[in-house]
């Protein structure tokens, strides 16, 4: 198993079982910049997840890469 299968699979667990985690987001295109944000992962897909930011008044959504948390642009944090 790779790196990259083992993002993809720590993401169908947080989906699978609701949780709400804690992330940063530094991405440029599109600009998305997020820090120590809660989140739930609200579905996977090959080589994309989809979160929804839930302490946002209006619950904003957002797809994003595993790469991007391969390379760093997605960190998971622990909360403030």
């Amino acid at each position: 198993m790779d790196t990259l299968d083992l993002i993809k699979q720590k993401v169908e667990m947080l989906a699978q079982s609701g949780e709400i985690a804690y992330i940063n987001v530094s991405i440029s295109k599109p600009r998305i910049r997020l820090e120590n944000v809660a989140i739930r992962v609200i579905g996977t897909y090959r080589n994309i997840f989809r979160i929804e930011a839930v302490d946002a008044p209006p619950p904003n959504c957002y797809s994003l890469q595993y790469t991007d948390v391969l390379i760093g642009q997605i960190k998971w944090v622990e909360p403030k």
